[in-house]
């Protein structure tokens, strides 16, 4: 699960997956059968207990779903305790998950950022562009060597 949360494996998975309107389509055969899964064990595991559980807590808590949640988290003037502490996870995360991949040189610092979606602009917490295309670009080089093995 935790992989799959990831921001490396989102950023695959809207580069490589196929499009639904201005939407983007998560497809297994596009999106997961071809990311480079990183090894992982017990202590990863537990993280993302942690983070599902806590996630859990937070919505029911504030009695909202998915979609309200990540809309607060994507927009910059939403500062409640509650969606910091979302956002502290999934920076946490993809921390951990870039250290699975041996890319510890990669910060997991989130910044706001304005994404064109067809003929509409939105705010998205992620990360720079240069960080993006060098994220895509080592994915490549892992998807390619696990091909040949």
């Amino acid at each position: 699960f935790g992989i799959l949360q990831s921001y490396p494996h989102e950023i695959w998975a809207k580069t490589y997956g196929s499009s639904l309107g201005v939407g983007h389509r998560y497809t297994p055969t596009d999106c997961l059968q071809t990311f480079a899964m990183p090894a992982y064990g017990g202590e990863f595991k537990n993280f993302c207990k942690d983070f599902t559980n806590r996630r859990l807590e937070i919505m029911t808590a504030h009695r909202i779903g998915f979609t309200s949640l990540y809309n607060k988290i994507n927009d910059p003037d939403s500062c409640e305790g509650y969606v910091n502490a979302i956002r502290s996870l999934h920076q946490e995360l993809d921390r951990l998950v870039f250290s699975l991949f041996g890319w510890d040189d990669i910060s997991a610092r989130r910044v706001f950022i304005k994404v064109a979606s067809g003929d509409k602009t939105s705010t998205e917490y992620s990360f720079p562009d240069d960080v993006k295309r060098e994220i895509i670009r080592r994915l490549l080089a892992l998807n390619k060597e696990q091909s040949t093995l």
